[in-house]
Order: C-alpha cells, then sequence, then structure tokens
C-alpha cells in the first residue's frame, strides 16, 4: 500500500478495491466481496459466516488451496455474472460446482466455530438466504408492480 499511497495514486487505503481488507481507522476487516443486504435477516446469516469463517482460519483449521489467479478471476466474473445460479472451478476437482452447494458446504464446516462465537442460528440462515434472497424477491414485486413496488417495499423494510 505504501507506493500507492506514498506515490499520491489513492490518498488512502480505502480506495484500494479488495475483496478483504483491513480497515485501520476503524481497526476492523471489511468484507466487500458480497451484495449488500437490505434487511437485517439477511445481513445476520452473512455476518454469522465471515466471522464463523475467520475463526475457522485463525484457529489454523483453514486448508489452503491453491488456486491460480485466472482461476479466482474467473470465480469472481461467474460470480457477479450468474450470482448464486453460478457454477464455481474448484481448484481441487477442476469442475464447475454449484455454489448452492458450496456454500452448504462451507456453513457446515463452520457450524462449530459459529457455536463458538454465538452465532450458530443465525449461521443456519444461510441455507435459507441461498434458496430465496433479496435480489430474487426484489424481480418478484418489480414484475408484479414495477421498479415503484420494488422501492417502496424497501424502504419500508429500511423504516
Amino acid at each position: 500500500m505504501d507506493p500507492l499511497i506514498g506515490s499520491g495514486a489513492l490518498p488512502d487505503p480505502t480506495f484500494l478495491w479488495w475483496d478483504v481488507r483491513l480497515q485501520p481507522a476503524l481497526g476492523t476487516v471489511e468484507v466487500r466481496v458480497m451484495d449488500a443486504q437490505t434487511t437485517v435477516a439477511d445481513s445476520s446469516p452473512l455476518i454469522a459466516l465471515v466471522q464463523s469463517i475467520a475463526h475457522l482460519v485463525l484457529e489454523g483449521r483453514w486448508r489452503d488451496r491453491q488456486s491460480s489467479p485466472e482461476v479466482l478471476t474467473e470465480n469472481r466474473f461467474l460470480a457477479a455474472r450468474d450470482g448464486l445460479d453460478a457454477g464455481l472451478i474448484d481448484p481441487d476437482t477442476r469442475r464447475l460446482v454449484p455454489v448452492r452447494a458450496l456454500a452448504e458446504a462451507l456453513a457446515r464446516r463452520c457450524r462449530p466455530h459459529a457455536a463458538a462465537l454465538g452465532c450458530a442460528d443465525e449461521l443456519d440462515a444461510i441455507e435459507r438466504l441461498a434458496t430465496t434472497n433479496g435480489a430474487d424477491r426484489q424481480r418478484v414485486r418489480a414484475r408484479a408492480g414495477g421498479l415503484s413496488q420494488v422501492m417502496s417495499t424497501m424502504a419500508a423494510q429500511f423504516a
């Protein structure tokens, strides 16, 4: 980061668009690879998943898969393009695996860590979120009542 900030190319670390990054001003780690959720009920499972993954890693129980930068780039593209309907390249099998299957397997692996952190109930909602998420609900509302229906429902949920 020093060359980027020191050169003046970037004013501070918040201008680095990484998937995961430190936020020195807040003393936190930011995870920026997921879409923003519009409800607490949809945010909580993702927060529990991220916390549980961090706990799993800190406990030394994460097996590091060696993916090439090209595979990571393609998986990011596939996920951005297809969302939960995507198939991602598994670096071990070199086959496309459905995102939902990967999410369920990751949630199972994280359950003991979620229990240790007190967020097991929230983590259990990952399967619900993988089945029907906010984007799905917004598409249904848009078909039924147009964009104004989507916006009014989102505003009411936020309020």
